[in-house]
C-alpha cells in the first residue's frame, strides 16, 4: 500500500522526468543542481532553459516545481534517500500507472539521483505549502496553515488498496494461472511487476505472433536461495529450436537490455513447445 499520494499539480512535471529522454533530464538536473542558491523556481528554470534548451522552458518549470516538493517533503518527513524513493516508488506504481515499466524504472532512478544532489531543498524552505504537504502525507480533513500530527487517510487507503486490486486483476485475466491466489499476493508484495507483466504481454505477442497457444503464469520457490521467482510460461506450437531463438530474441532485444537484474532475480520468462 503506497504510504504517499502525488499531488495532482506535481503530476506533470513527473511524468516528464519519466518520458523525456534520460540524458536530457539528467542534464537538467546538472543544470539546477550549478544554478545560484539565491534563485527562485520560475528564476531556476530560466536559467536552466538558456543551458538545456532541447525541452520548453514551462515544461523545465514542472519539473523543477516536482522536485522541489520532493525536496521540501523530506526536509519535512525527515526521510533519508532511501526511505523517500522507496515510499515514491509505491506511488508511482498506483498514481502514475499509465507509464510503462521502463517510464517508471527511469522515473524512480532520476528522482533519486535528484535526492542526492544538493540543490532546492536549502533554497525554499517554504516551497511547498502545507496543502500539498497534506496530500502527500494523505492527510484527511485539513485546514489552516499548519500540517497537523501525522495521519492516515483511511477512505484514500481503500481506494488505494482498490485500484491497486483493480490493476493486478486486470494484469492477470490475460494469463492462465494454476494458483490465482498466491500470485495475487506475490504481485501485491511486488508490485513493480505489475506494469512489466503487462509490457511482457506485447513484446511476446509481437515476437511470437500466431505461434501462442497459452500464456501461463507459476511460481517457483527456491528454498536455498530463499527467493521466489514469477515464471510467464510462453506455450508455443513452434519447433524447440525455433522457440529458444524468439527467446533469444525477446532476452537480447528487451528483457536483458531493459529490466534491471535485480527485478530479473523474481521474474523470469521461458517457453514450452505443444
Amino acid at each position: 500500500m503506497a504510504v504517499l499520494q502525488i499531488p495532482d499539480r506535481y503530476i506533470p512535471g513527473l511524468q516528464l522526468i519519466a518520458t523525456l529522454d534520460k540524458k536530457v533530464v539528467e542534464s537538467v538536473l546538472k543544470a539546477v543542481a550549478e544554478s545560484k542558491p539565491s534563485l527562485k523556481n520560475k528564476e531556476i528554470a530560466t536559467e536552466v532553459s538558456k543551458v538545456v534548451q532541447e525541452i520548453d522552458p514551462q515544461n523545465v518549470y514542472q519539473i523543477i516545481l516536482a522536485l522541489a516538493s520532493i525536496y521540501d517533503l523530506r526536509e519535512y518527513t525527515q526521510y533519508d534517500n532511501d526511505k523517500l524513493s522507496e515510499d515514491l516508488s509505491e506511488s508511482i506504481i498506483t498514481d502514475l500507472e499509465d507509464l510503462s515499466f521502463e517510464q517508471q524504472q527511469q522515473l524512480k532512478e532520476l528522482i533519486f539521483k535528484a535526492l542526492n544532489l544538493y540543490f532546492i531543498s536549502y533554497r525554499n524552505p517554504g516551497n511547498t505549502d502545507a496543502p500539498d504537504k497534506a496530500v502527500w502525507l494523505k492527510i484527511s480533513n485539513y485546514e489552516g496553515e499548519k500540517i497537523p500530527a501525522y495521519s492516515f487517510d483511511y477512505q484514500k487507503v481503500r481506494d488505494v488498496e482498490l485500484r491497486l486490486k483493480n490493476q493486478i486483476e486486470n494484469s492477470l485475466k490475460n494469463f492462465s494461472i494454476e494458483n490465482q491466489k498466491s500470485v495475487f499476493e506475490f504481485l501485491k508484495e511486488n508490485k513493480i511487476l505489475i506494469s512489466l507483466l503487462d509490457e511482457s504481454l506485447l513484446k511476446i505477442k509481437e515476437i511470437f505472433n500466431a505461434s501462442i497457444q497459452e500464456l501461463c503464469l507459476d511460481l517457483h520457490e527456491d528454498p536455498e536461495e530463499d527467493i521466489i521467482t514469477l515464471f510467464l510460461i510462453v506455450k508455443t506450437n513452434l519447433l524447440p529450436k525455433d522457440g529458444l531463438y524468439r527467446l533469444e530474441r525477446l532476452e537480447n532485444d528487451w528483457l536483458l537490455d531493459k529490466v534491471p537484474p535485480e527485478i530479473l532475480s523474481i521474474f523470469s520468462v521461458t517457453i514450452e513447445s505443444v
